[in-house]
């Protein structure tokens, strides 16, 4: 199976059609969405001795979370629509993202007052975009913030929670994907 569906398709459809209508910038920003992707979906965790498996597992799912964000943050510049105006739903771990968004809501530094605004209406129940969490989460790892042992206190629900969050950033990157290459390249049969 590709690491993008349809990416395949879309080359042969460059290549071929030479569309005039897609600037080479963007060809340029879905290579490298694209290859943020692959690193993003063959990611297989850290290594670091001497720590308990629960701390390793946690650093292990931020490092993958940032890779995923960075991977759909990548396509959705690239196809004109933002990561942070994606709203990506999963009942199943709203719950446990709600436990951990409400101790980063007041977290006192590396969120900005719009990320805490979002994560406060996610955990009063205005909203259930699991893409919010995602951001803080991302900020967070990205910054030298995320402590998985320190006030947000993972446990292996919560990092089997962000391990499924990560999933689902990787599903919505391959939706939205493919959703704006059949829109753009007038939904050939391929």
């Amino acid at each position: 199976m590709p690491v993008l569906p349809l990416f395949r398709e879309f080359t042969q459809w460059i290549m071929t059609d030479h569309p005039a209508q897609l600037p080479e910038q963007t060809v340029s920003r879905l290579y490298r969405a694209h290859a943020r992707l692959r690193v993003a979906k063959r990611y297989d965790g850290i290594r670091l001795k001497g720590l308990s498996p629960t701390l390793v597992a946690g650093y292990s799912a931020g490092v993958r979370l940032l890779l995923s964000y960075s991977a759909a943050e990548s396509m959705g510049g690239a196809i004109g629509r933002h990561i942070t105006s994606w709203t990506i739903r999963h009942p199943e771990i709203v719950a446990p993202l709600r436990r951990i968004s409400k101790e980063l809501k007041d977290w006192p530094v590396g969120l900005n007052n719009t990320v805490k605004a979002q994560l406060s209406d996610f955990v009063l129940e205005q909203h259930d975009n699991v893409r919010v969490p995602a951001t803080a989460l991302r900020h967070l790892m990205a910054h030298g913030h995320f402590a998985p042992a320190g006030k947000i206190s993972l446990k292996k629900t919560e990092i089997a929670t962000i391990e499924t969050l990560c999933d689902d950033l990787i599903a919505e990157t391959e939706r939205r994907f493919a959703a704006w290459f059949d829109g753009i390249s007038g939904g050939e049969p391929r």
